[in-house]
C-alpha cells in the first residue's frame, strides 16, 4: 500500500468513528439522510451494553441529522430525587450495576455538574446524555430544593409540560435547521472535497504536484466550515463552553471530523424536550405511533421496580405516574386515544391463551411470568382482542420476542 493509500485510509477511519453516536438507556435517536426530510427512530445498531448502545450514521450521507433527546435521567418528586428513572426506553430497570441514591431535597440544594455527570454534594448522583441537558437539569434542582414544600410538586407538573410542549419543540427546530442552514451543505462539499476530489486528483497528477492546488481551495473551505460551526454551536449551546472548544480542536486537527460538523451542533440540540414530543414533530403517523405505545406499555409496566428500596420506589412510583398522565394528556390533546393506541390486536386465528402487557407477545400457556420482561405478569387474552394486524409474535414453547426497535 502506498503513502498515499494509507493516509486515505485513516482519513476514513477517523471520519467513520465520528459516524458512531452513542444513545444512552432511556434516550431516543431520531435519524434522517435528507437534511430535513422523514425522520426514522432509531438506527443501525453496532454494540449496546447496559449503559446504552452504539448507533451508526450513514457515512455516505453528510447531508444527514440525527437528534439524541432523553427524558430525565433522574426522578423528581416532593419528597425529593432519585438517581433511577422509570423512562420506558430501552429501559432496563435498576441493573445493580449502580448504587440507586436518593438525595431529600434538603440536601439537592448543592446540585453541580461535571461533565455530563450531576454530583450531589461531592458524590456523583447520575449521568446525563449530554452537557447541557446536566447544566439545566443540574439548575433545575438547586432551584426545586429553594422553593417551598407547597410548591414543589407543581414546579415539577410545570417543568414537565413545558418539556412536552409542541410549539416550543417546533420552534427549537427551526432555530436548529436555521443555525445549520448554510453549515450542512457546506458540510457535504467538504465530504465530497476530502474523499472524491482530492484522491481522484492525486491518483491523476500525483501528491506532489495536487498537494498545492487541493490546499489553496481546502483550507478556506476548512476554516469556514470551523467558523460556522463555532457560530452555530455558540448559538444552540451557549452555556456549554468546554464541549464546544473540545469540538473545534479535534477538527481542526483532523479535517474528515468537520465533514459532521452540523450534525454534531444539532445532535443535542433537543436535549431539554421529551422523545415523545420530539418524535410527534418529527416522525410520520406510523413510526409516531408504534413509538408511543411502546413508550406507554414500558412506563405502565417498568421493570425492576421491586429491587429498590422503598424510599427510593416512592420518589420512582410518583416520578413514573405523573409522567404517563402527562403523556396521556398530551397525547389526548393530539386527539389520539392512549387506551386505544395501546389496545391488543392479535391475529384472528391466533390460538394465544395469555399476553404480555408489557410487550404485547402471545404465549400458549395460561399465567407465568413474560420471559422478556421479568417480573410481569401474563394476562388473559379476552374475546375480541383476535383481531387486525399481528400485534404480537410467540411460539408454541411459549417464548416471545418483543419489539427492539420501532422504525420498521
Amino acid at each position: 500500500m502506498s503513502d498515499e493509500q494509507t493516509l486515505l485510509l485513516v482519513l476514513v477511519l477517523l471520519y467513520l468513528s465520528d459516524c458512531l453516536v452513542w444513545v444512552r438507556r432511556g434516550a431516543a435517536a431520531l435519524v434522517t439522510h435528507t437534511g430535513w426530510g422523514r425522520f426514522r427512530i432509531a438506527g443501525i445498531e453496532i454494540l449496546s451494553n447496559h449503559r446504552g448502545r452504539a448507533m451508526a450514521l450513514n457515512p455516505l450521507s453528510p447531508l444527514s441529522t440525527a437528534f439524541v433527546c432523553q427524558g430525565s435521567p433522574v426522578s423528581l418528586s416532593p419528597d425529593g430525587a432519585c438517581s433511577h428513572a422509570a423512562q420506558g426506553i430501552d429501559d432496563l430497570g435498576p441493573t445493580g450495576s449502580e448504587p440507586v441514591s436518593v438525595a431529600p431535597w434538603k440536601d439537592a440544594a448543592d446540585t453541580r455538574t461535571q461533565s455530563n455527570d450531576l454530583l450531589i454534594g461531592a458524590e456523583r448522583f447520575a449521568r446525563c446524555s449530554s452537557r447541557g441537558l446536566a447544566l439545566s437539569l443540574a439548575r433545575r434542582i438547586s432551584e426545586i430544593a429553594g422553593l417551598p414544600e407547597t410548591e414543589r410538586e407543581e414546579a415539577i407538573q410545570g417543568d414537565l409540560a413545558r418539556a412536552l410542549d409542541s410549539g416550543r419543540v417546533a420552534e427549537r427546530i427551526e432555530e436548529t435547521r436555521n443555525a445549520t442552514r448554510v453549515l450542512r451543505p457546506l458540510c457535504a462539499v467538504l465530504f465530497l472535497f476530502l474523499f472524491l476530489v482530492s484522491p481522484v486528483a492525486v491518483w491523476q497528477h500525483g501528491f506532489a504536484r495536487a498537494i498545492v492546488p487541493l490546499l489553496v481551495f481546502g483550507l478556506p473551505l476548512h476554516v469556514a466550515v470551523l467558523a460556522l460551526f463555532y457560530r452555530a454551536h455558540l448559538r444552540l449551546h451557549p452555556a456549554v463552553r468546554e464541549e464546544r472548544w473540545q469540538h473545534l480542536v479535534t477538527m481542526l486537527l483532523c479535517p474528515p471530523m468537520a465533514a459532521r460538523a452540523a450534525d454534531i451542533v444539532s445532535r443535542h440540540a433537543l436535549d431539554l424536550f421529551h422523545p415523545i414530543a420530539v418524535a410527534r414533530a418529527l416522525c410520520d403517523a406510523d413510526d409516531f405511533a408504534a413509538f408511543a405505545k411502546q413508550l406507554l406499555l414500558h412506563l405502565r409496566y417498568p421493570l425492576g421496580a421491586e429491587r429498590l428500596e422503598p424510599e427510593a420506589r416512592a420518589v420512582v412510583e410518583w416520578s413514573r405516574e405523573t409522567t404517563v398522565a402527562a403523556i396521556e394528556t398530551f397525547l389526548r390533546d393530539k386527539e389520539i386515544d392512549p387506551e386505544a393506541l395501546c389496545e391488543l390486536r392479535l391475529p384472528p386465528d391466533a390460538a394465544y391463551r395469555a399476553y404480555c402487557p408489557r410487550c404485547h407477545s402471545g404465549f400458549l400457556r395460561d399465567d407465568g411470568e413474560c420471559p422478556d420482561c421479568p417480573g410481569v405478569r401474563l394476562e388473559p387474552v379476552e374475546e375480541g382482542t383476535r383481531t387486525g394486524s399481528a400485534a404480537a409474535q410467540g411460539g408454541e414453547n411459549g417464548s416471545c420476542t418483543p419489539t427492539q426497535g420501532v422504525a420498521p
